[in-house]
């Protein structure tokens, strides 16, 4: 077998051990039930203002600034999309809508790998909503066992490309 073609077989397994290794991150929770309006201030949706629909959950982490996946954003600029806010119910019209200034990226951002999946939005405007509270006060308290909630903008089905119109 020519030099050329055993290192273009190993190139391609290489390659397919990548890609599976970042589907198995890309791990989603699918079902859940509805967020009570105002319940989470602080959550935030990023909408594609194209198709006007909820692509990516956020969080709001200072009153001008959103943390979300850098996968979410990369191939996107700050006229595409818009971050809504404190909105349950993305047909209600409650809450905020608010202008993107720009994005930041990790520094070691791989969006082959999604490793440091992590991307800041800057807000053209300050929210009005009180950020989550990033740094939770130290507790000795152990949560091994303990119920946690998980928020998000996500499919409702698998295989889905179907997004909710609610949180």
């Amino acid at each position: 077998m020519p030099r050329n073609i055993i290192i273009a077989i190993f190139l391609l397994l290489l390659l397919s051990i990548n890609n599976a290794s970042a589907v198995e991150r890309m791990a989603r929770i699918i079902g859940g039930r509805t967020a009570d309006s105002g319940a989470w201030p602080w959550m935030a949706g990023l909408v594609d203002n194209f198709s006007n629909t909820v692509f990516c959950g956020a969080s709001l982490v200072a009153k001008d600034w959103v943390l979300t996946a850098a996968h979410c954003v990369y191939y996107k600029n700050n006229f595409s999309f818009n971050v809504i806010i404190n909105q349950a119910q993305f047909d209600s019209g409650m809450g905020e809508r608010l202008a993107v200034d720009y994005i930041l990226f990790h520094p070691l951002y791989n969006n082959f790998s999604l490793e440091n999946d992590l991307a800041l939005i800057k807000l053209a405007t300050p929210s009005q909503n009180q950020p989550v509270n990033v740094l939770a006060p130290f507790s000795s308290q152990d949560n091994v066992g303990k119920e946690a909630i998980a928020l998000g903008w996500g499919p409702i089905s698998s295989p889905s490309t179907i997004y909710p119109s609610e949180l």
